[in-house]
């Protein structure tokens, strides 16, 4: 058992997990035949005191991949920006319609459906975990042929990553403190937990789900639950903002934990990842997503 899964970024400790991306796709299609993913970005507003935490939710079809803009009194920054070019498009022309400066855009982690949409945050700082930043660098190839033979031109013609590392353990915005912590080896490698304190708001990205099934076929699922077990002991916090789906309470947490331990039952005991993934359709049928993770099993190249 791992003595601590929520790791302070001033340790920057870090455990490799190899893995295939959880990016988002649409049905398998053939090239000449993209399925057009045109619905908007769902806008959910959250208003503690003076902040406005806004997540943004993509469609189904792109597994309901989020994106957050905390606006404090004078600035915005930006965490994560979309897979499809046009959901980025419509994440920047909002956060440039509420006139204030983009101090930051941060990226939680190496999966293309929470970074290809940098391009559209060019010309502004951005960052990701270091961890991050080199895991986007031996995957955006790869992941940008996959999802442009899947998604076609709905993704950007170009895959910029972020340029900075985020090292620093806290960051300051008109008052509005954010605290960065780095988590290893749930959905990903690395995973940015951003905390507000005095918002009792916590943005988790991929280690929870809401409405969703868990991109489970490559997890850790100990250390994942620690992990969960770690958030949901943690009395600081009430409003919860997920990677996938719409952002909920701390009772999320263990509900991703009852779901992971379903998971690992159904993955031991499957054949293949696409009869785990379908056993998990069945066990909950009320969740999206379990068709895009097939398509992504039958639709990917290594």
């Amino acid at each position: 058992m791992r003595p601590r899964p929520i790791i302070s970024l001033a340790l920057g400790l870090l455990l490799p997990l190899a893995l295939v991306g959880c990016g988002s796709a649409s049905s398998r299609d053939t090239p000449a035949a993209h399925t057009r993913l045109s619905a908007p970005l769902q806008h959910i507003v959250k208003t503690i005191g003076d902040v406005r935490l806004h997540t943004f939710v993509a469609p189904p079809e792109v597994f309901g991949v989020t994106a957050h803009i905390i606006e404090t009194s004078e600035s915005l920054v930006v965490i994560d920006t979309q897979l499809l070019e046009h959901h980025a498009k419509q994440l920047r022309a909002y956060a440039d319609g509420l006139h204030k400066p983009i101090v930051r855009v941060i990226v939680s982690h190496g999966h293309p459906d929470h970074y290809f949409g940098v391009a559209q945050f060019a010309d502004l700082p951005t960052f990701a975990l270091p961890k991050s930043l080199h895991d986007m660098g031996w995957r955006h190839k790869g992941h940008w042929r996959n999802h442009r033979r899947m998604e076609g031109d709905q993704i950007a013609e170009r895959i910029v990553l972020p340029r900075s590392e985020l090292v620093e353990p806290e960051l300051e915005v008109d008052g509005v403190v954010l605290r960065f912590d780095a988590v290893e080896a749930c959905e990903d490698n690395m995973q940015l937990v951003v905390r507000l304190p005095a918002q009792r708001a916590i943005i988790v990205q991929d280690i929870v789900y809401t409405g969703y099934h868990p991109f489970f076929l490559t997890a850790d699922f100990a250390h994942w639950r620690e992990v969960l077990e770690a958030l949901a002991a943690d009395p600081g916090y009430d409003y919860v903002m997920g990677g996938h789906g719409a952002p909920g309470g701390v009772e999320t947490f263990a509900w991703m934990r009852a779901y992971l331990d379903r998971a690992e039952t159904v993955l031991g005991s499957s054949k293949s990842p696409s009869d785990a993934v379908r056993g998990m359709m069945a066990a909950y049928p009320d969740l999206s997503g379990g068709d895009v993770m097939l398509s992504i099993l039958e639709g990917f190249s290594p």
